[in-house]
């Protein structure tokens, strides 16, 4: 069994500026984890794929494995263009991917930046249920 560690559990850190995901990748071999998932939160490798080469090079360089990869999606949609806008969005992730050299990608369907919208909807449609 290997141990590993998400950048996710660092996102905070990050949000702070007290690291970014190349010092989080540092940390992660300091505590002696041997791989590492990427979760893109308060960066995006779409829109900086240079990004992506360092992370490659700074993972090898510490000898730990990008095991994985994790990215928010929401699938269920306004309308048929938001619909394939998504899967478009998703697919350039999946390039990511591949660059990233991970051979496991998931997608987590409750992703924060859909999440504020649907528990603002909850309270009222629990609300018409109440007698």
């Amino acid at each position: 069994m290997k141990l590993g560690i998400s950048s996710y559990s660092l996102y905070q850190a990050m949000q702070a500026g007290s690291m970014d995901i190349l010092g989080v990748i540092d940390w992660v071999k300091e505590l002696g984890a041997e791989h590492i998932e990427i979760v893109p939160l308060g960066f995006s490798l779409v829109e900086s794929p240079e990004l992506i080469d360092q992370i490659v090079e700074r993972a090898a360089k510490a000898g730990i494995d990008i095991s994985n990869y994790a990215i928010g999606a929401n699938f269920i949609t306004d309308s048929e263009e938001a619909y394939e806008a998504e899967i478009e969005r998703v697919m350039k992730e999946v390039d990511v991917a591949h660059r990233l050299g991970v051979k496991l990608m998931r997608h987590d369907v409750a992703s924060a930046r859909h999440l504020d919208r649907e528990l603002q909807c909850r309270p009222r449609a629990n609300r018409e249920r109440l007698p």
